[in-house]
């Protein structure tokens, strides 16, 4: 592979793992399926080969603003690319066509729409691209948790244009790979999962059923350097959500269908544009979010599916510095996914409804067990997408690898497992974590009087604990299998074989750290990805020339009507800041500076460094 070429056109050093396999497949003409992580580099894959080889590539993406960013990528980088879609005004969806016709483009981006007009089909057969790339490819599938049936019509492109077609998608599982094969009418196609495994990324799942301590949980990690995303299941809790936070004199802005068009046009300017930012959003702020320094996604409910958390989480650390998932969950949060998934069914054929209630019973029930799950989550996320590289030691980074091994706890710890164990036997599995909570601590509540549970022998058995500390020794328990929580709708806790050899002292009980950490609530800020060191004057002085590169990039970016992050990522300027280059030569050895960029951009990126001399 040219790896010259590649810094040249696309300032990068060198390829990153599985995109030379897919490059290679598209310059031999084969056809293929990638399904790769958000962030692992997916458009380089089909953007490479078009540009290395003089070829001319068709891609089929979702959405105008997927296809407006990577055209101005491609423009800054010196590649003529263009895009046809329904917001372009008809002048420029003409003088597009005409380039494409004229063999003038190497890159043209088209919505799936396109293909129902039978003359965008017939124009295009008299100008065939010398290969098609379906970006999305999920969308096609009707298992899929994005299905647009527009994507159906694109299983037409093989026979009609006969040319190799690559697919990319980030959210593919193995049933779904196999309908988008068999819809886009594939040979023999390469098929490769890659790039699941974020080592930059700390995923973390914390049982909260409390509002009040989720929304103070979620105040905490979103105080970073950069961008943070909070997702929530309801218009209402993200308003609510958004409000708190803009309480805590955070950045925070709303963003769900719900809201006018300009409020949600405002909420995506400040996305783009501000160096500090927290959204606050429904899944209606999705596909297109590509902000590399996004430092910390936040899920203050559980998602209905793994494809739809995983999509969202992975928009966490593009640029490869650490960044944070996390994900906040209840047991009743089951319970709004399955209304929505009863509300599905009724547009399904009646044929069909008892498999597609299966289906996101199934669906459901895997988040769950993400959720609550024991193990490597990032290992747990690559099982359930089928890519085959093995963490035989795990992750390490994300909170359930960061939990010490088992060990037998002291007596003290021991009774108090024993007393929550024997609470939970005494509710008889009809009751979860909240009841037994309220049960051992003593609390006077509705609930409690309702159901007579003041009157059990271990009520109030551990009323000097915080029911914060009460619900992670709960957690605990489940972790280890001496409790296990059944049922979707309510979840009610049971106690396993093991945990009632537990409960009557039969034998000791073996944890991991359990103990919530106290609360910090100091504001916290991300690390400079340059090391410390040097002298205070020293990284004062990267410290402004930071700022006023990001304020150079910001003024260029508005002049040129595209994302800050589109013109430079902030890696770039952290790396300008660490080694100062003074020369035009030196600039092609910073991350992400090719050609073109040193071409148009080098004078005053060498003033701005030489002025802070």
């Amino acid at each position: 592979m040219n790896t010259s070429f590649l810094k040249s056109v696309f300032g990068h050093d060198g390829f990153r793992p599985g995109q030379e396999e897919l490059i290679r497949a598209i310059r031999e003409g084969r056809d293929l399926l990638g399904v790769m992580a958000t962030g692992s580099g997916k458009s380089l894959c089909y953007q490479f080969p078009a540009v290395e080889q003089g070829k001319r590539c068709l891609v089929v993406s979702p959405l105008i603003s997927l296809m407006n960013d990577q055209v101005k990528k491609l423009d800054l980088a010196g590649v003529p690319a263009a895009s046809l879609h329904s917001h372009a005004s008809p002048e420029a969806r003409s003088a597009a066509a005409g380039r494409w016709t004229a063999g003038q483009l190497r890159f043209l981006y088209v919505a799936p729409e396109r293909f129902a007009d039978p003359l965008f089909a017939r124009a295009l057969a008299r100008t065939r691209p010398d290969y098609i790339v379906i970006d999305e490819a999920h969308c096609i599938s009707h298992w899929g948790h994005d299905f647009r049936p527009e994507y159906q019509e694109l299983g037409r492109l093989k026979p009609l244009l006969d040319v190799p077609v690559a697919a990319f998608t980030a959210t593919a599982i193995p049933r779904v790979q196999e309908e988008i094969v068999s819809i886009l009418q594939m040979r023999r196609p390469l098929v490769r999962v890659h790039g699941f495994f974020r080592p930059n990324l700390s995923f973390a799942a914390i049982m909260e059923p409390r509002d009040r301590l989720r929304a103070e949980k979620i105040q905490e990690e979103v105080a970073v350097d950069g961008a943070a995303i909070v997702y929530g299941s309801s218009r209402k809790r993200v308003d609510e959500l958004t409000e708190e936070l803009r309480e805590a004199g955070l950045p925070a802005f709303a963003y769900h269908a719900g809201l006018e068009a300009d409020v949600r046009e405002d909420a995506h300017r400040h996305f783009r544009d501000d160096a500090r930012v927290v959204i606050v959003a429904t899944n209606a702020f999705g596909m297109g979010v590509d902000r590399p320094d996004v430092r910390c996604v936040i899920h203050a409910q559980m998602p209905g599916t793994v494809e739809a958390y995983y999509q969202e989480a992975g928009r966490a650390g593009r640029d490869g510095l650490p960044a944070k998932c996390l994900l906040l969950h209840s047991p009743g949060d089951a319970a709004i996914h399955e209304f929505f998934n009863r509300k599905s069914v009724e547009s399904v054929p009646a044929e069909k409804r008892g498999e597609w209630e299966r289906h996101k019973e199934d669906q459901l029930d895997l988040m769950r067990r993400y959720a609550y799950g024991a193990g490597c989550r990032q290992q747990a996320i690559m099982d359930y997408f089928g890519d085959a590289e093995p963490l035989s030691a795990g992750c390490g980074r994300c909170d359930n690898c960061q939990t010490p091994v088992a060990a037998p706890v002291d007596e003290k710890t021991q009774e108090i497992m024993r007393i929550l164990l024997s609470g939970a036997a005494r509710l008889q599995g009809r009751f979860g974590s909240t009841q037994l909570t309220e049960l051992v601590t003593g609390s006077d509540t509705a609930q409690i009087r309702n159901w007579g549970h003041q009157q059990l022998p271990t009520y109030g058995r551990l009323k000097d604990m915080a029911q914060r500390e009460v619900q992670a020794a709960i957690q605990a328990l489940i972790r280890q299998g001496y409790l296990k929580q059944e049922g979707l709708r309510y979840p009610v806790l049971a106690v396993t074989e093991t945990g009632r050899d537990i409960m009557h002292n039969r034998r000791r009980a073996e944890l991991g750290e359990w103990k919530p950490k106290p609360r910090n609530r100091r504001r916290k800020t991300s690390q400079p990805a340059y090391p410390p060191g040097g002298t205070p004057a020293q990284r004062q002085a990267r410290g402004d020339l930071r700022e006023e590169l990001r304020a150079w990039r910001l003024q260029k970016s508005r002049e040129m009507g595209i994302p800050p992050y589109t013109l430079f990522w902030d890696r770039t300027l952290d790396e300008l800041c660490r080694k100062r280059p003074q020369t035009s030569g030196d600039l092609l050895t910073i991350w992400g500076i090719g050609e073109q960029k040193r071409r148009v951009f080098g004078s005053e990126i060498l003033s701005i460094i030489q002025s802070r001399a």
